[in-house]
């Protein structure tokens, strides 16, 4: 994962849309938040933006929606103070309740503990 960029290495995120910025900045200076990392960089991505691929990307979680596997690619993986990992998505709510997105949803919620501070609407 890729640090802070108050420690001693490069936090190299790339948003590619407003809300993306915005939920980058909240994750960088929050004080439970230890490193994050974009969690969708995937060949494509990186040779469109001209970027290295990070070792945990492309973040994959596998899930099955309308009896088909998929995978999805969370924008954001990362550790909070006490080691909790959590999955963040940026996105516009109403965007996110559809029936293919809230199966997403709930196969992060299976991989990593919901994390109340990421899903109140802080951000």
């Amino acid at each position: 994962m890729l640090m802070k960029t108050k420690t001693t290495e490069t936090n190299t995120t790339h948003p590619t849309a407003t809300v993306e910025v915005l939920i980058l900045l909240w994750l960088e200076y929050h004080p439970l938040v230890v490193s994050y990392a974009r969690g969708d960089i995937g060949l494509q991505f990186a040779a469109a933006y001209r970027l290295p691929i990070p070792k945990h990307a492309p973040f994959a979680i596998g899930y099955a929606f309308e009896g088909k596997p998929h995978e999805y690619l969370p924008n954001v993986v990362g550790r909070l103070s006490d080691g909790t990992p959590f999955i963040a998505e940026a996105g516009m709510e109403d965007d996110k309740r559809s029936d293919h997105n809230l199966a997403k949803a709930e196969a992060a919620r299976r991989l990593s503990p919901v994390v109340p501070l990421l899903n109140k609407g802080n951000v």
